[in-house]
């Protein structure tokens, strides 16, 4: 199992001066409590375990079990920038987020047999410079195996920097 980390104060206190200079952020799966260790920071490292809620704008509670689960486009979202030229289909490990901030936008939406809808992937603002953030709870290796998940991590990437999508950048293998 993955063990919590604290990074070092000066690391941590770098990740907040980039984003509370409103540049981007970029970020997928375990990054939703990557700072967060329930306490145990060794001498010199540092904490953020709001990170998820201040951040990503959503708050993480946990995952269910190595099971496939649909992903669906949030409503209204099927001509988002983001999510041009991607068509995921379906998954693994769903992780358990049902709401975001209200100054965030839902783009897909992960659903197991049976379940209520997750959110899977959305962009927030975070902070007075407004900072423009990405996060995913896909990420799994075998996501990154598929086209459409690498077309979506690069259209985010292209979105933070302000650089135009394009979809043939994605077929690399």
């Amino acid at each position: 199992s993955t063990r919590r980390r604290a990074p070092r104060a000066d690391e941590l206190k770098a990740i907040k001066d980039h984003l509370n200079a409103g540049k981007p952020l970029v970020a997928i799966r375990t990054a939703c409590h990557a700072f967060d260790t329930r306490g145990n920071v060794p001498e010199g490292h540092a904490e953020w375990g709001d990170f998820d809620q201040a951040v990503l704008g959503a708050q993480y509670t946990g995952h269910y079990g190595s099971e496939a689960f649909e992903v669906v486009v949030a409503e209204g979202m099927e001509d988002h920038p983001l999510l041009e030229g991607v068509k995921l289909k379906s998954s693994s490990k769903l992780y358990k987020i049902k709401t975001i901030a209200p100054t965030a936008q839902l783009l897909l939406s992960g659903r197991r047999e049976n379940g209520e809808l997750e959110a899977v992937a959305w962009t927030n603002r975070y902070g007075k410079n407004e900072a423009s953030v990405f996060f995913t709870s896909l990420g799994l290796e075998s996501d990154f195996q598929t086209r459409d998940f690498r077309q979506l991590m690069l259209n985010a990437i292209h979105a933070s920097l302000d650089r135009p999508i394009t979809v043939e950048a994605a077929t690399i293998p």
